[in-house]
């Protein structure tokens, strides 16, 4: 299963390299490299949410309920999240 994973891997790397030589002296690195960014930032967020919701189900993170959000069963998790939404901005 790994060569053939590995296999894939390089086939597909392939094909994106030969695409953006041929395509990639019209992309704008500037808009490019914010657009990338921006979307790492938001993965950021997403593994920071669900890593904290994992240390709660580990019990290593304590729960703290949230009364006026009945679905989102303690507040560590959008905590940690607006840490990172506030972080750029300082």
């Amino acid at each position: 299963m790994v060569p053939a994973g590995l296999l894939a891997g390089l086939v597909l790397l392939a094909v994106v390299y030969v695409g953006l030589e041929r395509v990639g002296l019209r992309i704008p690195t500037g808009a490019f490299f914010v657009g990338t960014g921006a979307f790492l930032y938001a993965m950021a967020i997403v593994f920071a949410g669900r890593g904290i919701g994992e240390l709660q189900e580990a019990a290593l993170v304590s729960l703290t309920p949230v009364r006026w959000a009945p679905r989102r069963p303690s507040d560590s998790n959008p905590t940690g999240q607006a840490h990172l939404c506030d972080a750029p901005s300082r």
